[in-house]
């Protein structure tokens, strides 16, 4: 007979936190890097690179194991998984970077079943809400900076490009769909 095992909601939440702290490294070692790039210690640097992108499977590797020692007589539960999926999604659906959490824990569902292909039982397929990694940040062509579903950007100001000659596009006189840059605003 298999051991009790908590709820699904506390196994969610704890992937959640590896993935927190995943990304909390992450950028405490790009930071780091941006210094080490201003002081031109190049081979910092090199190890910087090198941490990031190791520091990844560390950390799913970390969760894959932490889980372990929980679930161990129920970790190829794959009806247990999909509750945890589930709580999972309500756990992190509203953040901006919900589609990165989705990922890692893609990640750790892939280690623990050793997924070839796709299991959408245990796995983020799509998501249901489109682009799900916050406001547009990349520059757009039109009068306006818009988001890929065609609403207005709030927050952000399109600005013509400054460096526009006459005769190309983004320039006084130009064709209507200009170049603009979208730029925070204040």
């Amino acid at each position: 007979m298999k051991a009790p095992v908590s709820p699904p909601k506390d196994q969610a939440a704890a992937i959640a936190e590896h993935f927190r702290a995943y990304n909390e490294e992450f950028g405490r070692i790009t930071r780091r890097a941006a210094l080490n790039f201003l002081a031109e210690d190049w081979r910092a640097a090199q190890l910087d690179a090198v941490a990031r992108i190791e520091l990844y499977e560390q950390r799913v590797t970390g969760c894959v194991k932490a889980l372990d020692a929980v679930l161990t007589p129920h970790l190829g539960d794959s009806a247990l998984w999909a509750e945890i999926k589930r709580s999972y999604e309500i756990l992190v659906a509203r953040r901006p970077d919900s589609d990165f959490y989705r990922t890692f824990f893609n990640s750790v569902t892939r280690d623990l079943f050793g997924t070839v292909g796709v299991n959408p039982d245990v796995e983020f397929c799509s998501t249901t809400v489109g682009r799900a990694s916050g406001p547009c940040r990349s520059a757009s062509i039109g009068s306006e900076a818009r988001c890929r579903r065609g609403a207005r950007n709030p927050g952000r100001s399109a600005v013509r490009r400054r460096d526009a000659k006459p005769g190309r596009r983004g320039a006084p006189g130009s064709a209507p769909r200009s170049a603009v840059i979208s730029r925070p605003e204040g």
